[in-house]
């Protein structure tokens, strides 16, 4: 078998066939590789996101409304000039250094670009039963309401100088109008102004409730608190410790009976105070013929602890370890009940013997 010998194919001339360029030869490229080019026509003036042969870009959206954005901080009276400015034509503010000061009663933003979701939330409300418009404005500080909702007998006469997004300053008068809106709802100062943004801007305003009034809410009474009514309410079960039923003079006699107190009534007699670990000292006092354990801390705290028996050392651990009020706590916190109201020798080892059980 012999192998068939390999030549190569020479590749057709293609001088005589016509070049076909792609779509992306075909578009005109700047001269400068740092000038951007629009994709889609081609020209060097804007890029594709800005064309506008695109059909979103140029179109009008909710219902032919721009967007707009407005924000008005009051100037507060600490933060002004002394003296009484007045406001001249050509929406001016004369300072009292003579200098005038350009001031805007609306700023009015309409976006350059597409915004995409970013569109302001307009909410409906009232204003004097009239319905309106609401904006919430988190960079304002104050309510703002269109003029023509404010009837003249809510003017209070006074004026509050206010600053817009562009740093310019305005003056607007003062009333008390009754509005309702989702965010705050009442008869609240608001800043009158010709054409605001929208009827009603609510900013960071701080509204006291009324402690007399009173709300009114629909209650339904169910079958079973229909039943339970006239009924007295069911006794919580609380455990009993009949042990710690005693009188003064018994606690008093179990007291002296008590063969381990000796040395502690001793102390009480001749005032001895001893030391307590690095800081803290003890003492023993009889008032009204019981004997006290006195623990006094450094910074000045005492804790008066009363000296327990043996017969009754266990419902004490009992009361701080399976009380209603207790909750079965670990060594250390039972140990800290107990030693805030009594005191016995060995009252550590009894609680850690006790919680363990």
């Amino acid at each position: 078998m012999y192998r068939k010998p390999y030549h190569p194919v020479k590749a057709e001339s293609t001088e005589d066939q016509p070049q076909v360029k792609s779509s992306s030869e075909q578009r005109p490229r700047a001269e400068s590789k740092e000038e951007r080019v629009c994709y889609d026509c081609g020209q060097s003036v804007h890029v594709r996101c800005f064309c506008p042969q695109r059909r979103s870009y140029g179109r009008r959206r909710n219902g032919g409304r721009v967007d707009m954005v407005a924000s008005y901080q009051v100037v507060h009276d600490e933060n002004k000039i002394s003296c009484q400015h007045q406001t001249i034509g050509n929406g001016v503010l004369k300072l009292q250094c003579g200098c005038q000061l350009p001031y805007a009663g609306c700023l009015t933003v309409r976006p350059g670009v597409r915004t995409g979701s970013k569109k302001l939330c307009v909410e409906s409300g009232k204003a004097n039963g009239k319905d309106a418009t609401v904006l919430r404005d988190t960079g304002c500080t104050t309510v703002v309401i269109r003029r023509g909702l404010v009837d003249g007998n809510q003017l209070t006469g006074k004026y509050k100088y206010y600053r817009m997004l562009d740093g310019t300053i305005g003056k607007a008068e003062v009333a008390v109008v009754d509005i309702e809106t989702p965010y705050v709802s009442g008869k609240l100062p608001c800043l009158c102004v010709e054409s605001p943004t929208c009827d009603i801007i609510v900013g960071n305003v701080d509204v006291s409730v009324d402690p007399t009034a009173v709300d009114e809410v629909n209650a339904v009474t169910t079958r079973a608190k229909a039943l339970a009514e006239g009924k007295p309410p069911r006794r919580l079960a609380v455990p009993t410790f009949q042990d710690l039923q005693v009188s003064v003079s018994d606690m008093q006699r179990l007291q002296r009976e008590c063969d381990d107190r000796q040395k502690w009534f001793n102390y009480a007699e001749t005032c001895q105070i001893n030391r307590s670990g690095k800081t803290a000292s003890v003492k023993f006092v009889v008032n009204n013929g019981l004997l006290y354990r006195i623990y006094h801390m450094e910074h000045g705290s005492e804790t008066k602890q009363l000296v327990v028996p043996v017969s009754l050392r266990r419902g004490v651990l009992n009361l701080a370890h399976e009380s209603i009020m207790s909750g079965h706590l670990g060594s250390k916190k039972t140990l800290d009940r107990v030693l805030s109201q009594f005191a016995w020798p060995g009252v550590a080892g009894d609680v850690a013997r006790h919680c363990r059980l």
